[in-house]
């Protein structure tokens, strides 16, 4: 069970987006002087943060894991710097730089990281343990406007360092390219938009035991429980990941207010490769994830009431499982005789976002929010979850799905000498349904069977969430402003315990 599709169950729209291990985005503040083209950006990827330099420090516990390969929290910094430079009234570039290092917690039945790209197929075992990490995230990308067409490029790059300083001792490398090409064209309704990508991805994990005597036993994991018998054990230590993957987005911006939209494809192949076994692929999987959002207009827009947009979203993902079937070995060399799909895992999300009516003040004849005005915004959210995950030799089945219902808020106050303070906050409580669960064969009381039945209870149990924040914004000094932000969320696991998420920010913008 993916990470990704059990955060989604409990968090809430509208957030302050949050990431477990590294703060691409945050609790980030944005420049009042950023600049955009004219038109809508060419890439999904252009953002309007100006220039910012930032501190963070990021913490994560759970009392019980949401998920058992990833670990029971996190503890660490990052540091984080980003830039916008308009070449010329046509043009502009833009890039990032962020280093992130912590220790991931109590990491089981996965000798690997990214499991939500990789899994089910990785190395597993039942001791595990704390693993540190050394991330490092570049990017950059140029975008050009010429009359009724704009394009684009973007790049970005990311590589870690994980590794455990005890039995097993493993050190995992990751090397993740995105590579992408857009472009739009203005219509008289507004603009059309489109863009490709190609995905590179390979991670290399090696795995030592040092002391002679120790029983711990390496298995080949397949999904829900299985293992491929024949290459499990400590002769098989060293594994690699080599995948490639593509993307494409469509979108509509309208001129004014009016409905807006985009679609999306990506696709991503994954190979599971056994280095002590001659580069042996052993599985690999598929993943086809389609989304798409539609947003209204702006429902009103008045002096001191506004109500914003509806919007509506969905996205559905199936992860196709193969394994290769290899006949006897002639030396390091083994026979290819078949392969087989016998697992497939789908998750579908679909998503609502309903404004309430906003209050603000407005200068004289502007009805627009003045920058030292006080704003109140709000609005209701819905989210429904399901997965299907599946493993057809032996027959395993494991089904569910979620309702979450959520309110969020913020609050914009002036404060002296134009420093401003941003409040925010929301609650979310969501339902969960066991649909259907078969684990036929499977040793639920074993360390690898109690690990699948606690994946699939965290993913079902009814959940109670809560998320507060502030941002403190200084005047401007020296052309730039210091922005001081928090934000803590606390979610509660039906008699599991709770989660709790803490992310502390310094920034400079300028």
């Amino acid at each position: 069970m993916t990470l990704s599709a059990k955060i989604s169950t409990i968090l809430i729209l509208s957030l302050l987006p949050l990431s477990a291990y590294s703060q691409e985005e945050g609790s980030r503040p944005v420049s009042e002087s950023a600049t955009k083209l004219i038109t809508p950006p060419p890439l999904a990827g252009i953002g309007d943060w100006g220039n910012t330099v930032s501190a963070n420090y990021i913490f994560d516990a759970q009392d019980q894991p949401i998920m058992v390969e990833n670990g029971d929290g996190f503890n660490g910094m990052s540091l984080e710097a980003r830039s916008q430079l308009r070449l010329d009234s046509r043009s502009m570039t833009w890039g990032h730089a962020s280093f992130t290092t912590g220790q991931k917690r109590n990491i089981r039945w996965c000798e690997a990281v990214d499991y939500d790209i990789l899994g089910p197929y990785v190395l597993g075992d039942s001791v595990g343990g704390d693993m540190s990490m050394r991330e490092y995230r570049f990017g950059g990308g140029y975008a050009r406007q010429e009359g009724r067409w704009a394009w684009g490029a973007e790049v970005n790059y990311r590589a870690s360092v994980d590794y455990r300083d005890r039995d097993p001792r493993a050190k995992i490398n990751v090397s993740d390219l995105d590579i992408t090409l857009g472009g739009n064209v203005a219509l008289p309704v507004g603009w059309i938009g489109a863009s490709g990508g190609l995905r590179v991805y390979n991670q290399v994990s090696d795995i030592d035991f040092y002391n002679p005597i120790n029983n711990i036993r390496l298995y080949a994991l397949t999904g829900l429980g299985t293992i491929y018998s024949r290459f499990s054990g400590n002769s098989n230590e060293n594994t690699g990941y080599s995948g490639l993957g593509g993307q494409a987005l469509l979108t509509f911006t309208p001129r004014g207010n009016g409905f807006s939209a985009q679609v999306g494809y990506n696709y991503l192949r994954i190979k599971q490769i056994l280095r002590d076994f001659n580069n042996l692929t052993l599985c690999r999987t598929s993943t086809h994830t389609i989304g798409g959002i539609i947003k209204s207009p702006k429902i009103l827009e008045g002096q001191s009431v506004s109500v914003d947009q509806v919007e509506v979203g969905a996205t559905w993902r199936r992860r196709i499982g193969t394994e290769n079937i290899y006949g006897s070995s002639l030396g390091t060399s083994y026979n290819l005789i078949a392969d087989r799909t016998p697992y497939y895992a789908d998750d579908l999300s679909l998503h609502i976002t309903l404004p309430l009516p906003s209050y603000h003040q407005t200068r004289s004849g502007d009805a627009s929010p003045a920058p030292h005005s006080i704003a109140f915004q709000w609005s209701l959210s819905g989210r429904y979850t399901s997965r299907d995950e599946h493993h057809s030799a032996p027959q395993r089945q494991l089904k569910s799905d979620r309702l979450t219902m959520g309110l969020n808020a913020a609050l914009h106050i002036p404060l002296p000498k134009q420093w401003g303070l941003m409040l925010n906050g929301a609650g979310a409580k969501g339902w969960g349904h066991k649909a259907k669960m078969n684990l036929d064969g499977l040793d639920t009381q074993s360390s690898l069977g109690q690990a699948v039945v606690h994946d699939f209870e965290m993913l079902t149990l009814n959940t109670a969430a809560w998320n507060a924040g502030f941002t403190l914004s200084s005047l401007p000094f020296s052309g730039c402003r210091l922005h001081l932000s928090c934000n803590y969320q606390n979610v509660y696991y039906q008699s599991h315990g709770h989660c709790q998420h803490l992310i502390a920010s310094v920034a400079l913008t300028f």
